[in-house]
């Protein structure tokens, strides 16, 4: 009984199994569907695009002074303007010393030229006197001596006069010296300067910073100078600049040109080196309400660089092995053609348009991209240019490109 219930079991197990796989209803073949990828692309519009190259960079002065006086004397005047970031014109007296020692020193030598003159005139009536007196011993020109008719002496007379003369002009000098004045239009950086204070050649009284203009040192990747208009020998100036200083929430924008391209890279990133002038810094000609630029900040930098005709901008991704765009036909099928690249930045690049006119350029991305293949065209689609208004558009070095991601249609 042991040996047959084991073996009533498996069969029972058996038979049952066998007439649940006999009722089961069968599966229903489904036809394959196939998916048909939906793109987005954009229309290509050729137009005059500019490059925009942007950077950072620091302000430093254009113009920057040491004032030391030139002689030895006593503060007897300072210019109230004379304090830290005060401001100060072009030939504007700063500050003054006594003078009276350089004045006595200057008549002293009034005198001498006076003496000297008189010298002068004596010994010339000598030189006559001479003359006439060779003339009754019967003696010619040719037989007298250069020292019998007094002609050593009397260039002796005019040598003691012009040294005279010099002496003045040299005390004079000094005199002028004794007041100081501002060597071009600026701010007071500092000043060490006080009435009574006896100054020396070696004494600090000020330190003054051009306010005409200011530098902006930026650094700019090498591979992007072909782009720039550099300044030239021959005077053409270099590209146009718009500065941007950042201040709490508020951004104030300056003006300026390339005026230098520097001989040394940036050491550490291995850069280029521009230089940029930023005309009335502080807003003293144009009197703007703005915040003026700072000393030692780190601005933006947006520099106009050359610009291209008859273009496209595309994304930066959709530029698929370096030079080529992939293309919605008319039939709504996929194509591939080579451009030439003209421009490519991080985020986009601009290709020759001659031949792109008003074809639909694929910015998404296929997974299985097959020459010919069928596709379907996300609506609305995008458009290259959204300010066709204008004539001419920016591509930006350092600019946002929107995202393109692929569509399937899932339909059943």
């Amino acid at each position: 009984m042991k040996v047959w219930l084991p073996i009533l079991v498996l069969s029972l197990g058996g038979g049952l199994a066998y007439v649940i796989s006999e009722t089961e209803p069968g599966a229903e073949e489904v036809p394959e569907k196939f998916t048909t990828p939906i793109v987005r692309t954009l229309t290509a519009k050729p137009e005059t695009h500019s490059i925009e190259v942007v950077g950072h960079g620091t302000v430093i002065p254009a113009r920057e002074i040491t004032i030391h006086p030139e002689v030895v004397g006593k503060l007897i005047y300072v210019n109230p303007k004379v304090v830290t970031g005060g401001f100060v014109a072009k030939g504007q007296q700063l500050v003054s010393l006594n003078p009276i020692d350089y004045e006595l020193a200057v008549e002293q030598q009034q005198a001498l030229v006076a003496q000297a003159e008189l010298e002068q005139e004596l010994e010339q009536a000598r030189q006559k006197i001479a003359e006439r007196e060779w003339q009754r011993m019967g003696i010619t020109d040719a037989q007298s001596t250069s020292l019998a008719n007094r002609e050593s002496y009397k260039r002796s007379a005019t040598a003691r006069l012009a040294s005279a003369k010099s002496n003045v002009q040299l005390a004079q000098r000094q005199l002028d010296r004794t007041r100081v004045y501002a060597p071009f239009n600026a701010v007071v950086q500092s000043e060490n300067v006080e009435v009574g204070q006896v100054v020396f050649p070696q004494s600090l009284l000020a330190k003054l910073v051009g306010t005409d203009s200011y530098w902006v040192i930026v650094d700019i990747p090498i591979h992007r100078l072909p782009y720039l208009e550099l300044p030239r020998i021959d005077g053409k100036p270099g590209s146009m600049v718009e500065v941007e200083q950042l201040s709490g929430t508020q951004t104030t924008t300056f003006r300026g040109r390339v005026i230098r391209l520097l001989s040394q890279v940036e050491p550490r990133a291995r850069m280029a080196q521009m230089v940029i002038e930023i005309e009335d810094p502080l807003s003293l000609r144009t009197r703007r309400s703005e915040i003026p630029l700072f000393l030692g900040t780190n601005v933006k930098v947006t520099i106009q660089g050359i610009s291209f005709e008859n273009v496209v901008e595309i994304p930066r991704k959709a530029l698929r092995d370096n030079n080529v765009v992939w293309l919605l036909t008319d039939e709504s099928t996929l194509s591939e053609t080579t451009v030439s690249v003209l421009y490519e930045g991080p985020n986009s690049a601009l290709i020759n348009g001659s031949s792109l006119a008003n074809a639909n350029i694929i910015t998404s991305d296929i997974e299985v991209p097959i020459q010919g293949m069928k596709l379907k065209k996300s609506k609305p689609s995008m458009q290259i240019n959204a300010r066709s208004n204008k004539d001419t558009t920016t591509a930006t070095v350092e600019h946002q490109s929107q995202n393109s991601d692929s569509e399937s249609d899932q339909s059943q």
